[in-house]
């Protein structure tokens, strides 16, 4: 349960109460950040279970809904309904399709299976639920906007009046999207074009540099890492989407976007990167297929059973957790787990929170809460540019070198959830949180093998004991010594 996860639950949580849904997880109203109108959409079902699996759950059905447009594709194509059954497995298999129903909660994923729809109803010309399919697409995330207007462009070689239906609807989406997002930001540029600072300081800016430098581009689509992340896309249909190139024309504005950005993760499956590609990807090898039965007499029963064959296998070596991944997808014991859950329950459900970004969503249902070291001193809080280039320096830089836990900033939390995970490695992180054990603000009132929990004004003395006891150190009275040493235990190499 991480950080992205956090942002929608608390966003969920109150409008589901009622309340205007500014995230205090981000800093921001959730309109601010990306344009997901559709979480109003899904905010009412946290009134039968206010849960962040809700969400979960709402992701991964919808995804496998998705399961049902690439069946009755296949079946409008009189395909028999076994190999549009075997279809609709080798779409459910797809490793991208699997990372992106368990990496956390983006709307994004919403965005493939409405787009899945939009093909199918374009195939069987119904125009209405085609732009109903598109705007529900729109409104998961702002660049979806800008895919719809590809997507017109291949609708218009399948029948022009639908095609010129989805470029109005890209249209008014991007203009819509902007605008939106332009007033909760207060004006603010958006702080994701931080990503792309190489080649602008504005949206308009960067296409504008990079419609003038092509070789940019084109180093970028050849970079390794691009090279290997298409290939993943496209090996478990067998390259068969390649056979239908007019299809994947709409894959250009994410491809684009992947390629271009500074952050490597675009580059990767795990995750949600792949989402606005993957509905170009499984139609195209569809057609493709489908393209081999008409022109080369493959037969078409042969092509699926072999591409099912080879999402199996992959989905082996490229889902989230494969087989044969080892240490890489370690999680914590359940006993482990259960005690983090039942620490973190200790704390009231009206207090204001900090706590780590992987446990947040723990604890996000509330009106409240913030990402340590949030909100004492601001990282990655608020819209702009500034706050995303603190995320992408790959530490905990905010905008003083100290903190204090008596800033006026703080003044409202009145606990504080620490957790071992990467970031308490970094240097920044240990300098926070030393200067909150030692600030005298907060003291200990709860020790556990994953996390720390500190209330405002506990005492301090009996904090530090009940930590110097639960690392079997009990001579030690400084509570900065013993939480490094309760740490290391944790992080044997530091």
């Amino acid at each position: 349960m991480g950080f992205d996860l956090a942002v929608f639950d608390q966003a969920a949580w109150l409008i589901s109460h009622g309340q205007q849904p500014f995230v205090t997880v981000r800093g921001m109203h959730i309109l601010a950040d990306h344009f997901s109108l559709i979480i109003y959409l899904v905010a009412p079902l946290y009134r039968l279970w206010a849960d962040p699996r809700t969400l979960i759950c709402v992701q991964c059905t919808v995804l496998m809904f998705g399961a049902y447009p690439v069946y009755a594709f296949m079946r409008f194509r009189n395909v028999h309904p076994t190999i549009s059954l075997f279809a609709a497995c080798c779409y459910l298999l797809y490793p991208p399709v699997q990372h992106l129903a368990l990496n956390e909660f983006h709307p994004d994923a919403i965005a493939t299976t409405a787009l899945l729809f939009a093909f199918l109803n374009l195939e069987r010309r119904r125009l209405s639920p085609m732009v109903a399919s598109l705007i529900v697409a729109c409104c998961c995330k702002e660049p979806v906007s800008l895919t719809c207007c590809f997507f017109g462009v291949y609708a218009l070689t399948v029948d022009k009046t639908f095609g010129i239906a989805a470029i109005g609807v890209g249209l008014l989406g991007t203009l819509t999207a902007f605008t939106v997002m332009s007033h909760f930001s207060h004006g603010a540029t958006t702080g994701y074009i931080a990503l792309y600072k190489q080649y602008g300081n504005s949206p308009a800016h960067v296409i504008s540099h990079l419609l003038k430098h092509p070789a940019i581009v084109a180093k970028a689509l050849s970079a390794p890492g691009m090279q290997k992340f298409i290939f993943q896309l496209l090996a478990p249909g067998m390259f068969c989407s390649l056979i239908a190139p007019d299809v994947l024309i709409g894959a250009i504005p994410a491809l684009l976007v992947n390629a271009l950005g500074s952050r490597a993760q675009l580059r990767m499956l795990p995750g949600h990167h792949t989402a606005f590609l993957t509905p170009f990807v499984v139609h195209g090898t569809l057609i493709g297929a489908l393209r081999l039965k008409q022109f080369a007499r493959f037969n078409a029963t042969i092509v699926l059973c072999t591409s099912i064959g080879a999402c199996t296998l992959l989905s082996t070596a490229w889902s989230p957790y494969p087989v044969f991944a080892g240490e890489r997808f370690r999680n914590q014991s359940d006993s482990a787990a259960a005690e983090t859950r039942r620490l973190l329950a200790t704390i009231p459900a009206d207090s204001a929170v900090a706590a780590d970004a992987s446990i947040l969503a723990f604890l996000s249902r509330r009106p409240y809460v913030y990402a340590f070291p949030n909100p004492f001193c601001k990282s990655w809080y608020g819209p702009g540019v500034a706050a995303q280039l603190q995320v992408e320096s790959g530490d905990f830089c905010c905008d003083q070198p100290h903190l204090k836990a008596t800033a006026p900033a703080g003044s409202r939390v009145k606990y504080i959830a620490l957790c071992r995970d990467a970031s308490a490695a970094t240097p920044s992180y240990r300098q926070y949180v030393a200067d909150v054990l030692t600030d005298g603000s907060f003291g200990i009132v709860s020790v556990g093998r994953h996390v720390l929990i500190l209330r405002r004004y506990a005492d301090i003395a009996s904090g530090t004991a009940m930590l110097a006891r639960y690392i079997g150190q009990p001579q030690i009275t400084a509570v900065k010594d013993a939480y490094d040493l309760w740490l290391a235990a944790q992080f044997p190499e530091m």
